[in-house]
């Protein structure tokens, strides 16, 4: 089977269908407008020949798996839009993906783009105020129109989500620069933000 749509068909609340990992011949993917609720789960590693794939209006919680970035290679659309799903947006994803939706969600971070990726990517974020570009300027010639990239701010130093945390107790810091050390030198505070790792 390489075609399965089970769109808008009122599936109540059972989470995405496991079954779809054990089908590796499958190319297209539609569950949307089914409010099947849950996380995404990690079911993708046979599914590398996946080109599209609907999950939005379902209800989803919790973050993108990092394995769908890592297994679906072929990916030309994803939808994952108006759902709930919080976290970063993993790397992967907008290497390989050729639109993507996600709109209408709580994610958050960095979204981290390389030139080649921010030339051929259509990617939907409205809605995500959690969202920041990590190189906008390397991104600002790429995109197709409607991308979303411009609806995104810059991140700044301080939009680190994963940002490490130390006390003064801490023994073992790795510092990457002569200016960070003379910053935090200046720092008389109990707790200090490590952000440039």
């Amino acid at each position: 089977m390489e075609f399965l749509d089970l769109s808008f068909n009122r599936f109540g609340s059972f989470g995405v269908p496991l079954f779809v990992g054990e089908v590796p011949t499958l190319k297209e993917v539609y569950l949307s407008g089914n409010s099947l609720s849950g996380v995404i789960p990690e079911i993708w590693e046979n599914l590398g020949g996946v080109e599209r794939l609907g999950l939005s209006e379902m209800g989803l919680v919790g973050s993108i798996p990092v394995s769908m970035g890592v297994y679906l290679k072929n990916l030309s659309y994803l939808g994952l839009d108006n759902n709930s799903l919080e976290g970063p947006v993993p790397f992967g994803l907008l290497e390989y993906g050729g639109e993507i939706n996600l709109e209408n969600n709580n994610l958050s971070g960095r979204v981290r783009l390389s030139r080649r990726v921010g030339q051929k990517l259509k990617l939907k974020v409205a809605g995500n105020r959690g969202l920041c570009l990590d190189n906008k300027r390397g991104c600002e010639s790429g995109g197709g129109g409607g991308d979303g990239l411009g609806q995104l701010e810059a991140c700044k130093k301080t939009d680190v989500p994963d940002a490490v945390v130390f006390s003064r107790a801490s023994s073992l810091l790795r510092f990457d620069s002569l200016a960070l050390l003379v910053r935090l030198a200046s720092v008389a505070a109990g707790v200090v933000v490590f952000t440039g790792f």
